[in-house]
């Protein structure tokens, strides 16, 4: 995982009204750099919670019923949030 700088992370935070761009949820968030990018390009982040990173970074915990956030996110406008949401299902 490749965690976003602190600015973006701002930046995210802003542009996201402070919710995980896939659930919701408003809190524990934190910047997540969609590889290959690079972490210092705003428009290469997701704003995540706690919960999705988790499940994005150890498939053997994915609790399905989470991801049915994921019917929305891939009509985000951001194409960072769309193609991650695609790259999950």
């Amino acid at each position: 995982m490749m965690t976003a700088s602190a600015a973006v992370k701002a930046e995210l935070l802003s542009r996201d009204g402070s919710r995980c761009e896939f659930c919701g949820a408003e809190s524990d968030l934190e910047g997540y750099t969609v590889a290959p990018r690079d972490q210092s390009a705003v428009d290469s982040c997701v704003l995540l919670c706690g919960t999705c990173v988790t499940q994005l970074q150890t498939p053997e915990t994915l609790d399905a019923n989470h991801w049915r956030c994921l019917s929305d996110a891939v009509w985000n406008e951001n194409g960072a949030v769309e193609f991650l949401a695609w790259r999950v299902l």
